[in-house]
């Protein structure tokens, strides 16, 4: 994550803030004096010198600033993003995470995450020079969109993700994601056709309704698929992969592992003409 927020409604001056405004008016005494001798003369960009913000060769020219251990397969890091803009665009004021949703059974396991970086511009070229603009970003992480060993821990990740999000913007970067944001698993999963569930299969109806009849289980068979957190007005409305957890459970609490779930009435055998 970020440095520490500073805070910017308070009537001291961050000195990081103020030496940059003490440069800006350096350097415009100094263009004043240097445009009376050097007049309409213009040089031509070299690849060290830094263009407008936003235009076409500013993508280059900030990808370049990177150095090599803040790029993997030319996706710059998050910490690296965070040392260019400060070096290109402004001084970052604050950080911070206005909005959190942890993971739970519910979701998942995805932690949603919303970012806010606020930033003094002291690029001359930027359009919000001398002010102090505000981005917000938003990146969720999950089993099936981050890679090992990041996908243990969610919530870390998810804002590192959203702030690197939020960095990209602010340095106006094109065509390129952040190494924390690229994953392989989710990779995989895209390419893969998406398919719906499949429903119970006539076999798994049997086998729970065995199940349920048994003399030791003796369970009514639409009390016990509704125990769990899903309702269900009909047993077809049951998944295959959920039927098969159900038909796991029956057989733990056959074997006396578990037990009966309670207040579930007796087997009834015509359960299914409801």
């Amino acid at each position: 994550m970020a440095d520490a927020a500073l805070d910017i409604n308070s009537d001291a001056v961050d000195p990081r803030i103020q030496q940059a405004q003490d440069e800006q008016e350096e350097d415009r005494v100094f263009d004043t004096a240097e445009e009376e001798e050097l007049d309409d003369f213009t040089q031509p960009d070299e690849e060290g010198t830094q263009p407008a913000f936003g235009t076409e060769s500013w993508h280059d020219y900030v990808m370049r600033q990177f150095h090599d251990n803040e790029l993997i397969n030319n996706a710059p890091t998050c910490d690296g993003c965070r040392r260019v803009l400060e070096q290109v665009v402004g001084v970052i004021v604050s950080t911070s995470i206005p909005s959190y949703i942890g993971p739970t059974r519910d979701n998942y396991g995805t932690a949603t995450v919303v970012v806010e970086i606020s930033v003094y511009i002291t690029n001359e070229s930027h359009p919000a020079v001398g002010r102090t603009i505000t981005v917000q970003e938003i990146a969720d992480v999950n089993h099936a969109n981050t890679d090992e060993p990041y996908n243990k821990y969610p919530s870390a990740t998810a804002a590192t993700r959203a702030e690197g999000r939020a960095l990209r913007k602010l340095l106006r970067l094109r065509g390129v994601t952040t190494a924390e944001e690229v994953s392989q698993v989710a990779e995989e999963e895209d390419s893969n056709e998406w398919a719906p569930e499949e429903p119970i299969t006539d076999s798994q109806i049997a086998v729970i309704d065995m199940l349920c009849n048994s003399d030791r289980l003796n369970m009514s068979v639409l009390h016990f698929i509704n125990s769990g957190r899903k309702n269900y007005g009909d047993i077809r409305e049951v998944t295959s992969t959920t039927a098969q957890r159900m038909i796991q459970e029956l057989n733990k609490i056959q074997r006396g592992q578990k037990a009966k779930p309670p207040g579930i009435p007796n087997y009834t055998t015509d359960w299914q003409k409801r």
